[in-house]
C-alpha cells in the first residue's frame, strides 16, 4: 500500500480479519464482526471512474459478503490525493468520507487542568467495561444503540486481544475514579496508530486529549520503539487542530465510499 493511512488500517485487519489480494483491489473481512465498516471493506488500486460502480459493489458482494451478512458497503482507494469521479456512488446513496491522514515522530508536551490518572487499561472486565460505557456515551447519533452495542462488544474484545499479545495499549484517564477520556495506539515495526480518541462530554476542555496523545506516544515509543506516529482526521472536524497543535502534520488524503446499513 502506497497511502500511509491505509498501511496502519491493516494493522487491525491482518490481526482480527482476513485480507485478499484480487490484483486490482484488496478485500477485507472480519468474520467474527460483520458489523465493524473498516472491518469489511474494499481497496482499490486506484480511484473511482464513470462505470465503476456496478462493478465495484458486485465485487463487494463477491469477496466481502452479500446485503444478508454485511448490512454496509465501503470502499476506498490506495491514491491518497485523487478524489477520482464519485457521482454514481452519491446517487446511490453512499457518503463520501473526507479525511487527512497526519502524522508526527514526537509529540509536545501538554498538562490537564485537573490532576488525573493516565495509564492503560488492566486486563479486567472491571475496567473493560467501563471503556465500554464510555464509548457508548459517546455513540454518535446516526448509530442505533443496540447495534452499535453489538459492535462495540465485539470490537473492544479485538483491541483487548492485541494488547494482551503486546501490540499496543488501549489508553484511560481517569478523574476521582471515573474513566472520562480513552484512546488506543497500537503499532506495526515503526509505525504506531492512534485510534478512537474521545473524551466524555462533561469533562471536555481539560486538556485531556492532549495529555492522553502525549502519554500514550512515550510509553509506546518507550515500549515498542516505532519511529512515527500516525493518526486520521475528519477534514471537517476540529480534532484535526488539536492534533496539529501537539506536533502533528498532513501527511496525505484519505477518502472512502459508505453505504450506511438501512435503519
Amino acid at each position: 500500500m502506497k497511502s500511509l493511512g491505509h498501511q496502519t488500517d491493516l494493522i487491525f485487519a491482518r490481526f482480527f480479519g482476513v485480507i485478499e489480494d484480487h490484483g486490482t483491489c484488496t478485500s477485507i473481512q472480519s468474520p467474527g464482526n460483520r458489523t465493524h465498516y473498516f472491518g469489511n471493506y474494499m481497496i482499490y488500486n486506484r480511484p473511482p471512474q464513470p462505470g465503476d460502480f456496478p462493478i465495484w459493489t458486485g465485487q463487494f458482494e463477491q469477496f466481502v459478503g452479500s446485503p444478508e451478512e454485511v448490512k454496509h458497503q465501503l470502499f476506498c482507494w490506495d491514491d491518497p490525493e485523487n478524489l477520482g469521479e464519485v457521482q454514481e456512488f452519491l446517487d446511490a446513496g453512499f457518503i463520501l468520507e473526507d479525511s487527512i491522514v497526519m502524522k508526527a515522530d514526537q509529540l509536545k508536551a501538554a498538562s490537564t487542568k485537573r490532576p488525573v490518572e493516565i495509564r492503560p487499561l488492566q486486563d479486567t472486565d472491571e475496567e473493560w467495561h467501563a471503556l465500554f460505557k464510555l464509548q457508548m456515551t459517546l455513540r454518535p447519533e446516526e448509530h442505533e444503540e443496540g447495534a452499535y452495542a453489538q459492535f462495540k462488544k465485539a470490537h473492544l474484545r479485538m483491541y483487548r486481544d492485541m494488547q494482551n499479545q503486546g501490540l499496543g495499549h488501549w489508553y484511560g484517564a481517569w478523574l476521582d475514579g471515573q474513566l472520562v477520556s480513552n484512546l488506543g495506539l497500537f503499532v506495526d515495526d515503526q509505525l504506531a496508530r492512534y485510534q478512537q480518541v474521545g473524551t466524555h462530554p462533561d469533562f471536555r476542555n481539560l486538556g485531556l486529549t492532549r495529555a492522553m496523545l502525549k502519554h500514550a506516544a512515550d510509553h509506546t515509543m518507550d515500549t515498542f520503539g516505532p519511529r512515527t506516529l500516525v493518526i486520521v482526521a475528519d477534514e471537517h472536524y476540529f480534532a484535526k487542530d488539536i492534533y496539529r497543535s501537539m506536533g502533528f502534520e498532513p501527511a496525505e488524503k484519505q477518502y472512502a465510499l459508505l453505504k450506511m446499513p438501512p435503519q
